[in-house]
């Protein structure tokens, strides 16, 4: 046998639980024979054989009596473990997983839990499903998924592939980072830096985050306050950009536009070759190089390069409002096609 349970005992959510002795070495997880280790519900929630171990500061309570939770060479370094199995090759470090399942280099986490203070790393898959609660964790593997009403905060997630799919998915203060991501339902995202290759978004409502990326797409309705760099850009839909602060080339917008006081740090014009198609309302917006703005277009405090704006190579197609003396545009092979109107 591999460990006993003692007779020091305490309860735990009102469930007692027992600490347990090694019987022999566990020279894996530098354990002697004669140390004492965490606590369990019952001798069975750890298995006898292999090398897994729960240190003084963990606890692991399963409502079966017969249920083996640490299977392996798991270590439960720290935390509390309830109607959950873990069986993987790395150490567990973590405040709570709530009935979880945590198994070999593919790592899977569903139902009700929550991690915090956590470190999960596999060279697999790891899946994070259902009414997730990740806060100040770290999260490592080729593939992430994560699932309906998951809230990340303070959370360094990196991928090579990472997919948010499902309701109410909440993103803050945190950063993720991947080769391909993708955000397939509407979340929300704040004070947070979103990394990859390539990124595609639906519906979202992005606020103080940044986005890093060679090739962005955004569809659906979406409200941004952000600051993008990126070599291609497409947005599609009802699309709002406020205070953003935007750096790309070959971009595309196609839908219902709004860009207001969006701007560049830089002192040239950082967006070329951008289309916007659509209903489109530019107001005090810094643009590029080589736009073209077709269907109902306006233009509202759109300034000189010194103060806001400068367009040049501009191709306008369908009904545009201007502001008379608000509107001043600083602009070369500029061809207009449709109704001109400046408003009164």
């Amino acid at each position: 046998m591999k460990f006993m349970l003692t007779d020091k005992s305490k309860k735990v959510k009102g469930i007692k639980v027992y600490q347990i002795k090694a019987l022999r070495d566990i020279p894996l997880h530098s354990v002697k024979a004669g140390d004492v280790g965490g606590f369990v519900s019952s001798e069975s929630v750890i298995s006898q054989e292999g090398d897994a171990w729960i240190a003084k500061r963990g606890t692991v309570i399963h409502e079966s009596e017969t249920q083996v939770c640490i299977k392996g060479d798991t270590l439960l370094e720290r935390g509390f473990i309830y109607n959950s199995v873990i069986d993987i090759k790395k150490r567990i470090y973590c405040k709570e997983i709530l009935d979880s399942t945590i198994t070999g280099d593919n790592i899977l986490i569903e139902g009700l839990l929550s991690i915090d203070s956590s470190c999960i790393q596999t060279v697999g898959r790891i899946v994070l499903f259902n009414n997730a609660k990740i806060i100040k964790s770290s999260i490592f593997g080729n593939d992430i998924l994560v699932g309906s009403q998951t809230i990340v905060e303070n959370t360094e997630i990196r991928a090579d592939n990472l997919e948010l799919n499902g309701k109410k998915i909440v993103v803050s203060e945190s950063y993720i980072g991947g080769e391909d991501i993708k955000f397939v339902s509407p979340f929300v995202a704040t004070n947070s830096v979103i990394k990859g290759k390539k990124i595609n978004i639906g519906d979202s409502h992005l606020k103080e985050t940044t986005f890093w990326g060679e090739k962005i797409r955004i569809r659906g309705l979406t409200s941004v306050d952000v600051y993008f760099e990126m070599d291609s850009l497409k947005i599609k839909g009802k699309v709002s950009i406020k205070h953003s602060n935007l750096k790309g080339q070959k971009i595309k917008l196609d839908g219902d536009i709004e860009i207001t006081n969006c701007h560049s740090e830089y002192s040239t014009p950082t967006w070329k070759d951008i289309t916007i198609s659509g209903h489109i309302y530019l107001k005090h917006a810094m643009l590029g190089e080589k736009i073209k703005l077709n269907g109902i277009v306006e233009l509202i405090g759109i300034k000189k390069l010194e103060s806001i704006c400068l367009i040049s190579n501009i191709t306008m197609d369908g009904v545009i409002y201007m502001e008379p003396e608000k509107t001043e545009l600083l602009y070369s092979d500029k061809t207009i096609y449709g109704d001109y109107v400046k408003k009164k």
